[in-house]
C-alpha cells in the first residue's frame, strides 16, 4: 500500500534519500518523489522543465506502516505521515492506480501531445492517453492540461505538459 509522508518543502529529496539509506530496506518497498515535466515559455521561447507534483510530499510503498512511522521518528526533519483521525491510512486504490500509471521509470509523468477536434479532446501520445474525462482545462498556450482528481481526501486540480499537435502520425 502507498502511504504519504509529508516533508518541509524543499527537503523532499532529501528525505527520499535518508528513507532510502537509512530506513532498513524491508520495510519499505519503494520511495518516491513524483516530478512533472512541462514545457516554459519565455520571450518567443520554449524549453522542458521539471517540477514537483506535490511539493512537500514523500511516496511510501510498504506493507509494515506501524514500524516504519517508528523509524522515521528517529530521523531529524518535519517528517509526518498523513493520517486520517489519528490512524495512518493509505492513499485509496484510485489514488495509486493513478499516479504509477502515469509516472515514469524515473518517477515523472511526461509530456502529452494531443489536439482539438469539434469540441473533444485528443490525447494521441504520453501519459495523459485514456485519461481524457479527468482533464477540466487545456491551456495551449502554456502546454498544459489541468485535471481534476481527488487526492489526500480532497479534490485536488493537478497540471501536466500538454503540447499540441496537428493530429497526424
Amino acid at each position: 500500500m502507498w502511504y504519504v509522508l509529508r516533508t518541509s518543502e524543499g527537503n523532499e529529496e532529501s528525505t527520499r534519500q535518508m528513507i532510502e539509506t537509512h530506513i532498513d530496506r524491508r520495510l519499505f518497498t519503494r520511495c518516491i518523489v513524483p516530478y512533472r515535466k512541462k514545457r516554459h515559455f519565455h520571450q518567443g521561447r520554449s524549453w522542458v522543465i521539471q517540477q514537483l507534483l506535490f511539493p512537500s510530499y514523500v511516496f511510501i510503498e510498504t506493507d509494515h506502516i506501524d514500524e516504519f512511522m517508528k523509524r522515521i521518528q528517529w530521523y531529524p526533519g518535519r517528517n509526518m505521515m498523513l493520517t486520517t483521525d489519528e490512524l495512518c491510512c493509505p492513499i485509496y486504490s484510485e489514488e495509486e492506480y493513478f499516479l504509477t500509471k502515469l509516472l515514469n521509470e524515473q518517477d515523472v509523468i511526461d509530456i502529452s501531445e494531443g489536439y482539438v477536434e469539434g469540441d473533444r479532446l485528443h490525447v494521441i501520445s504520453g501519459p495523459l492517453v485514456g485519461q481524457e474525462e479527468h482533464i477540466k482545462k487545456v491551456v495551449w498556450r502554456n502546454g498544459v492540461a489541468i485535471l481534476e482528481m481527488n487526492f489526500f481526501n480532497r479534490t485536488n486540480r493537478i497540471r501536466l505538459g500538454l503540447d499540441k499537435t496537428d493530429g497526424r502520425r
